[in-house]
């Protein structure tokens, strides 16, 4: 249910508002609002950056586990470059991307957060519908990940 179709009052003949239909909106609302939470929290967001460094997008990525097996979704934002960047907007944007429209990739068995990252960020890298900034900045963290991590 939308918040925008709850019905918050109902008013019997006299015009009154009856307690009962309080009750149960506000039941309604902070049941939503429970959920809303714990959906949130099962997000994790990370901020995809240009080769300065500065941020230009941000990817929500949700981990959901299915017997053995594991499935990651992720959904982002990309920084329009005339814009300024808004940390704030930019998770906003990707966090309901993410719950209405998620892009779904494979992880291994009881997979590490960075497997997870780096399977995240190779699937933006090479899904050629994203735009080209967010490709880009998928590609640089791998290929400095690859520096950092090889030993």
């Amino acid at each position: 249910m939308k918040y925008s179709e709850l019905k918050l009052f109902s008013a019997d003949s006299s015009g009154s508002v009856k307690d009962a239909d309080i009750e149960i909106c506000l039941s309604q609302l902070t049941k939503r609002k429970k959920r809303e939470q714990k959906m949130s929290r099962e997000i994790r967001v990370m901020y995809l950056r240009d080769h300065k460094g500065q941020p230009q997008g941000c990817v929500a990525c949700q981990i959901k586990r299915s017997g053995n097996d594991y499935v990651g979704s992720y959904q982002l934002s990309v920084l329009n470059p005339v814009d300024k960047f808004n940390r704030g907007v930019a998770r906003a944007l990707a966090k309901g991307r993410l719950l209405e429209n998620p892009i779904q990739f494979v992880l291994p068995s009881s997979p590490s957060m960075h497997e997870i990252t780096d399977q995240m960020m190779a699937a933006i890298a090479t899904n050629e519908s994203l735009p080209t900034r967010a490709r880009k900045s998928a590609q640089r963290w791998l290929d400095e990940a690859d520096r950092t991590f090889s030993f």
